[in-house]
């Protein structure tokens, strides 16, 4: 890194608030924009680059649906964009980093998806926790450095990464989840990551939660057996339904999964190495019945 490049981080957020305390027009926003003023006020050469995003566990908590708090986060980007370009003088954009917080997901599934400002960067079973819905010291830095590569993705004009889901589709009773993979091969990790059930995954049609016989991967598939074929509409959920063994994240309603990449990034922290690979995010697709 250039001696010369200052990097200028600020904490522009509040504790234990709703997404509805922290938007436009709520008493706590002018703080947020106050930290790009203090910024500016260094007298630099001073851009904001974008906005790391972790918060969502007091809306998951209180039932905050999904399309009302997705509605609330793209509004909240694009209204922090617009305002601080304007204190700032840049014409750069600022899109929003996001690690898809997890706490409560057992409780209510409405976590952030990704648009074209709003980018998925990690999801937080990923991170060890020191209790209840906090990182530990480590499980924050190592967050951090997933914002960093991130932001290095950015800089480079490139999408951060993601191993983000495309499809899931059904021939009798077999889903086939397909993902965009940036790092192949994938993988089902316990031993990194916290042991699921079915490795986070669930299958629900009409009648409920359907048996899993096996789970498998095949290139850039997850390929997953019934006991049954499905009743109706079906659709499959990942990291919303299960907890991760020996973690007690948020009382035990974090949700919690075991699919990876094989990305080749490290970060030392405190002498011991933490690879980068990218986890599946949280969520529910609706599976397509083949041959209808």
């Amino acid at each position: 890194m250039p001696s010369d490049l200052v990097i200028l981080a600020s904490t522009g957020g509040r504790g234990s608030y709703r997404i509805n305390q922290l938007q436009k027009g709520a008493s706590w926003y002018p703080n947020l924009i106050a930290q790009v003023q203090a910024g500016v006020d260094t007298g630099s050469d001073y851009l904001c680059h974008y906005i790391g995003w972790i918060q969502g566990e007091a809306d998951a908590n209180q039932e905050t649906a999904y399309g009302t708090y997705r509605a609330m986060l793209e509004n909240l980007q694009s209204d922090i964009e617009t305002d601080a370009q304007a204190v700032s003088g840049q014409s750069e954009p600022i899109p929003m980093l996001i690690s898809q917080v997890t706490a409560y997901s057992r409780k209510n599934d409405g976590a952030a998806r990704d648009s074209d400002r709003i980018f998925a960067v990690t999801s937080s079973y990923r991170f060890p926790y020191g209790g209840n819905i906090h990182f530990t010291n480590v499980g924050a830095k190592l967050n951090g450095a997933y914002f960093g590569r991130a932001h290095d993705a950015l800089l480079q004009g490139y999408q951060p990464e993601c191993l983000m889901p495309i499809s899931a589709v059904l021939s009798g009773t077999v889903v086939r989840v397909r993902f965009d993979v940036p790092h192949p091969p994938m993988r089902l990790d316990t031993e990194q990551l916290a042991a699921a059930t079915d490795y986070g995954f669930q299958v629900r049609d009409d009648l409920g939660v359907l048996t899993i016989l096996s789970i498998v991967i095949q290139g850039g598939d997850v390929v997953i057996a019934l006991a049954s074929e499905p009743q109706g509409a079906s659709s499959v959920r990942y990291a919303l339904d299960y907890a991760g063994a020996g973690r007690s994240v948020s009382g035990g309603m974090e949700g919690a999964g075991n699919l990876r990449d094989s990305a080749p990034d490290v970060v030392s922290i405190d002498g011991a190495d933490y690879q980068l690979f990218n986890v599946a995010p949280a969520f529910e697709l609706p599976v397509v019945r083949l041959g209808l």
